[in-house]
């Protein structure tokens, strides 16, 4: 099977506005200028409206926008027509973000993009009715996913990998692509969750609460972005989960230690979660989405020659909800210690 294909480009990006000479030496060119650092000035966050939009081309928009001066973007839940194809979900600064794209040759796409194109989880229809579901990156069917009525008889149905839009169901050649796919995989996400281990052993006490979930706030004391955070996680990872202050930062330093460094042994063991059941440490019943999704992703690190009274294991979550392992946010949902 081949790739759905890439969305057109802009489709719904719809905004509105109104040699060196010989002889005497030369002296030494003067120093250059101190540079001069720019202060730009904030945006104003702008009015989010409700309204109708007739475009031009004849394309229409019924929904939310953004109002930025005498500047005019989708923005929020709406419904764009244009021509034959529609979209309808959520908009981010005129780009599709979440929703239901229906084309011009009665195919349709639900799930999340990126620039426009289907990015993240989704699935995506035929018109003669085969379909699949599962992970795309930048208009392609790229990772996991379940595959509907590609073949007749009794397997309609087969979950396997596609790597840049191209599927081959034979076992040698999934053997390939899943390999492929989770060599490429696991390498972005060890090398972002040792990024985000490294700097959290390196912060001070008190500013390593960034990396940890923020407990259920008292009466009266909610703090926003905490209970963003916290309800992020709870969607993905169910508790209890560890306190800033359970992790001390000498024993973080150790740990970090354990990394691989200059002529040194790895002893520490990464494991990228590929299912909930593969869990070692972390009780599988917790894990509420599934893997290899980069959203909700669960990284455990493992000291298996951890000494007495020093840290043995620690579990991550990323809990952003873009589908891009740059904007992951890694927060720590387990910590033990050795007995």
């Amino acid at each position: 099977a081949q790739a759905a294909g890439r969305l057109p480009t802009g489709l719904c990006a719809v905004c509105a506005a109104p040699g060196e000479a010989m002889g005497k030496k030369a002296a030494p060119p003067p120093p250059p200028p101190e540079p001069v650092e720019e202060v730009k000035e904030e945006e104003p966050p702008g009015e989010q409206l409700d309204g109708q939009f007739v475009f031009q081309d004849g394309s229409t928009y019924v929904g939310q926008y953004l109002k930025q001066g005498d500047d005019v973007c989708l923005h929020g839940q709406g419904r764009l027509l244009s021509g034959p194809e529609s979209f309808e979900g959520t908009f981010e600064k005129g780009m599709y973000k979440v929703g239901c794209y229906k084309s011009c040759n009665g195919s349709t796409y639900t799930g999340s993009f990126r620039e426009n194109r289907y990015h993240g989880v989704g699935e995506y229809v035929w018109p003669d009715g085969r379909r699949y579901s599962g992970t795309w990156k930048d208009g392609f069917m790229h990772g996991r996913g379940r595959y509907v009525d590609f073949s007749f008889g009794s397997d309609r149905e087969c979950t396997g990998f596609s790597l840049d839009g191209h599927f081959a169901s034979g076992p040698q050649e999934q053997d390939r692509a899943r390999k492929q796919f989770l060599d490429h995989y696991n390498n972005e996400c060890i090398q972002s969750v040792t990024a985000a281990l490294k700097d959290l052993a390196g912060r001070a006490e008190g500013a390593a609460k960034d990396f940890f979930i923020a407990a259920p706030p008292a009466e009266g004391d909610e703090q926003p972005a905490s209970v963003a955070d916290r309800a992020a996680a709870e969607r993905l990872v169910a508790g209890p989960f560890p306190e800033a202050g359970a992790l001390q930062p000498a024993a973080l330093q150790a740990f970090v230690a354990l990394l691989p460094g200059a002529g040194s042994e790895n002893k520490l063991e990464v494991l990228v979660y590929e299912a909930r059941e593969q869990s070692k440490n972390f009780p599988s019943d917790r894990l509420k989405c599934e893997q290899l999704q980069f959203v909700g992703q669960v990284v455990e690190l493992f000291a298996s020659e951890a000494e007495a009274g020093t840290l043995q294991t620690l579990v991550f979550v990323n809990i952003a909800s873009e589908y891009d392992i740059k904007e992951a946010r890694w927060k720590v949902v387990l910590s033990q210690e050795m007995l």
